[in-house]
């Protein structure tokens, strides 16, 4: 890699870029912003928002006289005559539909360390007044385990009814019968009518297809690949890249539309099947939580005549959780002023938007100052139609309220040019070559998606840099750390934060890593203990959090590409401080 590589550490303000397996895994140490846990009477349960209008209470099962007829899917969005419900795999949060109030109902251990995608990969059912969902729950070196919980809609009686096998994430009731896609195995439980389950029986899917039922009690098999969604009467699948049907009761098959490889079917709403378009280029794509707002385009299609209506363009956060419809509305997450929330827009009424109930998730961005973006395409100038480069970054701009401000506005941009002019001496060889031989275009994203520490006099960091060269197996991303004196505006380094020597340092940083690597010591390097001691020292990058000290290593350093970031957030009381921290955010 050229440029950006041969950098020396100066021309890097010191700091040893590490790189991430994904663009989004910037916004996991973020989390100490997250506001999802506000009851009544708490700050942004009282927030002042845009009350939802009055309606008729939703009837949450489309089809049949109770709850156990007809078809009843898992979903992220839950509702009942009350409250929402947002069933994450790692957090159940409790809208009230009245007050707009936001409780937390239960979260496991990994729900404050995923931030904001504590729902992104949720799966709940609700039943009477229990919420099934699956769970998830990972160790330090993210060995997943999955489980279907319960949990009551008051936030009582949570337990693990059973572990389930790796990527079981789906329910559907139907007729009484609760079945779960387990891997390899459908399994299914009878549902009491007070919403419990009975034991559990196991049917084997045939070549691991998903397993569906007709109304004549005849098993149904669809290839994984192939089913988008269902409902009590069709199937809906996409063959390569056309929108197909099968009636159930009759097993007949119907093209519904054409589509192209970018739509993707939101769900099904009665006879009518919602799809979505992405438009996202390669910047958006490489984008990271705060940049993600994905241009799409919404579209429903009737099963029955097979007419296609566009609804309306929207630029959605993509990361963060899918968009739900429901009883005709789009549920989706917005962010605004670097806050998220949840959106419900209503398809029948010119889509009008409202959002439900405070923030979910606070960014922190906010509290000091706000943030630059800056997007741009690169096209050769031999070949002016071929996109070469493609740059995408955020920044934080401090206000100048704090003292410092200038000088921190001034080093933050300072590496913005950085970055612009490295793309510029790539630039130089990217116009040798061929069309041909171009490839993909190159990109270069740095994002900025909030403080990880933030006090009245210091802050704390990190961009998220993703450096992609045409033509590469895939990029090699970075993280660059910054903790400011927000008085002085100097950049803080390890040394200036801990009064602890060199010798001290290596040793607790190492017996905390070695603590990590002993729990899945298959998944580092034999050398990665004696890595850490080696390269530990008092120019070493950290940030700073609520609590700790993070130190951390980039991917090849002590495991595998594959195996990302390796960080230990190592508590205040290890340390022989030189700055005080107020923990005031």
């Amino acid at each position: 890699m050229k440029g950006k590589g041969k950098q020396d550490k100066k021309e890097r303000d010191n700091r040893i870029l590490r790189d991430i397996s994904t663009a989004f895994a910037a916004v996991l140490m973020t989390a100490v912003f997250l506001t999802g846990c506000a009851g009544e009477g708490d700050q942004a349960g009282e927030t002042q928002l845009p009350r939802m209008e009055d309606r008729e209470s939703v009837e949450t099962v489309p089809e049949g006289d109770s709850l156990y007829q007809g078809t009843y899917r898992s979903c992220i969005l839950q509702e009942d005559e009350e409250n929402f419900y947002l069933c994450g795999a790692y957090r159940i949060a409790r809208i009230n539909k009245e007050t707009g109030v936001l409780d937390i109902l239960w979260e496991n251990a990994c729900a404050e360390e995923r931030g904001a995608f504590v729902y992104s990969v949720g799966s709940g059912l609700l039943l009477e007044d229990r919420i099934y969902f699956v769970e998830r729950q990972e160790d330090a070196v993210d060995s997943e385990r999955r489980f279907l919980s319960c949990i009551f809609t008051d936030g009582t009686g949570y337990e693990r009814v059973e572990e389930l096998g790796y990527g079981s994430d789906s329910m559907l009731l139907q007729d009484g019968t609760l079945y779960l896609d387990d891997t390899d195995k459908e399994v299914w439980y009878q549902v009491h009518e007070d919403g419990t389950l009975s034991d559990r029986d196991v049917l084997i899917a045939e070549n691991a297809d998903q397993t569906y039922y007709n109304d004549n009690g005849e098993r149904v098999f669809f290839k994984r690949e192939d089913l988008a969604d269902y409902n009590s009467r069709y199937v809906v699948k996409v063959d390569n890249c056309d929108l197909k049907f099968v009636d159930r009761q009759t097993g007949e098959e119907k093209i519904l539309a054409g589509l192209d490889g970018s739509y993707e079917v939101v769900s099904m709403d009665g006879d009518t099947v919602y799809v979505r378009k992405l438009e996202y280029t390669e910047s958006t794509a490489n984008a990271s939580l705060a940049e993600a707002a994905i241009p799409m385009v919404f579209e429903k299609i009737s099963v029955e005549s097979g007419e296609r209506t566009e609804l309306f363009r929207e630029n959605l956060v993509y990361s963060i959780m899918d968009p739900v419809i429901q009883v005709g509305y789009l549920y989706y997450i917005e962010e605004r002023d670097y806050q998220f929330y949840l959106v419900r827009r209503d398809l029948s009424r010119s889509g009008e938007a409202q959002i439900i109930g405070p923030a979910l998730y606070d960014t922190g961005i906010g509290v000091i100052g706000s943030k630059e973006a800056e997007q741009r395409t690169i096209y050769s100038e031999n070949y002016p139609d071929k996109a070469v480069y493609e740059i995408s970054m955020s920044w934080p701009v401090v206000d100048d309220r704090y003292a410092g401000a200038d000088k921190i506005n001034a080093c933050l941009e300072e590496h913005r040019n950085a970055n612009l002019a490295y793309v510029e001496e790539n630039l130089d060889w990217i116009e040798d070559l061929k069309p041909d031989e171009m490839g993909v275009p190159s990109s270069l994203s740095s994002s900025f998606d909030g403080y990880t520490y933030f006090d009245s006099r210091y802050i704390s960091f990190y961009l998220a840099e993703y450096d992609y060269m045409s033509g590469a197996a895939h990029g090699m991303p970075y993280w660059v750390d910054y903790t400011f004196d927000l008085e002085t505006g100097e950049k803080l380094a390890l040394s200036d934060v801990v009064g602890n020597s060199e010798e001290e340092v290596k040793e607790i940083a190492t017996r905390y890593f070695a603590e990590m690597i002993d729990l899945s010591p298959e998944s580092y390097w034999p050398d990665a203990k004696e890595a850490v001691y080696e390269w530990t020292n008092l120019e070493s990058p950290f940030y700073l959090t609520k609590q700790g000290i993070t130190f951390y290593f980039g991917p090849y350093d002590l495991a595998c590409y594959a195996a990302g970031f390796q960080e230990v957030t190592i508590p205040y009381e290890e340390f022989d401080r030189k700055i005080t921290l107020e923990f005031l955010h």
